[in-house]
């Protein structure tokens, strides 16, 4: 088994700021593994303010492994990688990646239906509240980040008045309201319930979020969903005890393992809570990474992929999104070849 460590950096159409830092590039680390004359890809781009670990972090425990997993099977090596990888989330997605892809190629299928022969075909995508409304798209997001209830309360019910009848909104709050404050908003756009799927991440994600959230699902007509609060197995597990949202943003790479992810998402299908898998900015691996995995979970939610149009050339991703849906492509593994992204990698 021979595995390569590669860094890229993919540049934004514009600067993008999040929680304040701002990014011109999309920076991270490509794993390729080797073995039975076939490649393997995986992604690793943890983003300051969301991963917990960072970018020196993935590489000091990748290049652990490298040295633990010299002449192991895929098997041996998966085995080893929870030992080395399961404090660097970003990391033990990326290499788990590769050894799925590396399995697909070997068996000669798409990795989603390497995982499930009845993964899906299509994967439903939201767009943006500032996109063209004419859009297909059954489900648009907005990000809000007023305090004043009542600038609020104004904000959604034209938002609301834009959109199609047969169009549901998604409101995300990244956590910028109080318990106080979210109950009185709930309250004050009761009769907009039936233009709404869910209000995101209300509340700041700090160790009472879960608990208050679960407070303001007993006041709210309308469904809740958590986002930053559901990064990993735990978590999730809390937010289903407390009974504390309607709904529950993933994002892949946050989670680490795929058998995380799949735990995961058998929880939340036991416990009736609608999953919704997310990008967190993802380079084109981990993207497909993600959309393969939405697929062989058949995840049938309108997913948070709108984000590749964020990037200067999009065309990097392989992926087209029309009418509010992304076609799922036949190649084999990934189903992404790295041949378009090449001037955007180097070695350290």
């Amino acid at each position: 088994m021979n595995i390569k460590i590669f860094r890229f950096s993919i540049p934004f159409r514009s600067n993008l700021i999040i929680n304040n830092i701002d990014l011109e590039n999309r920076q991270g680390i490509i794993v390729s593994v080797s073995c039975m004359g076939q490649t393997g890809f995986g992604e690793a781009s943890p983003l300051e303010s969301f991963s917990k670990e960072t970018l020196s972090d993935v590489l000091w425990a990748l290049e652990g492994l490298i040295v633990a997993v010299d002449n192991c099977s895929i098997g041996e090596a998966r085995e080893l990688a929870k030992l080395h990888l399961s404090s660097a989330p970003s990391a033990a997605f990326a290499f788990d990646t590769a050894l799925y892809d590396l399995e697909a190629k070997i068996n000669n299928k798409a990795l989603r239906y390497f995982i499930n022969a009845e993964a899906l075909e299509y994967i439903s995508v939201n767009a943006l509240i500032d996109e063209d409304l004419s859009l297909s798209n059954k489900t648009f997001k907005v990000k809000l980040s007023e305090k004043n209830i009542f600038s609020l309360v104004e904000k959604i019910e034209v938002m609301c008045g834009k959109i199609k009848n047969d169009s549901k909104l998604r409101i995300d709050f990244n956590g910028g309201l109080d318990l106080s404050r979210s109950i009185r908003l709930v309250k004050e756009i009761k009769h907009l319930k039936d233009k709404i799927e869910y209000l995101e991440q209300p509340l700041f994600n700090d160790q009472f979020c879960i608990e208050d959230t679960s407070e303001l699902r007993l006041h709210s007509d309308i469904p809740i969903a958590l986002d930053e609060t559901a990064s990993s197995f735990e978590s999730i597990q809390k937010i289903v005890n407390y009974n504390a949202a309607d709904a529950v943003i993933i994002k892949p790479m946050q989670c680490g393992f795929f058998s995380e992810i799949f735990s995961i998402k058998r929880l939340l299908d036991d416990s009736g809570i609608k999953i919704i898998f997310s990008s967190m900015y993802d380079g084109p691996v981990a993207f497909q990474a993600s959309l393969n995995l939405a697929s062989a979970l058949q995840i049938d939610s309108c997913c948070g992929y709108d984000t590749i149009k964020l990037f200067k050339d999009k065309n990097l991703f392989a992926v087209k999104i029309n009418n509010g849906l992304i076609e799922m492509n036949s190649d084999i593994g990934l189903g992404i070849d790295l041949n378009y992204i090449k001037e955007y990698v180097f070695h350290d």
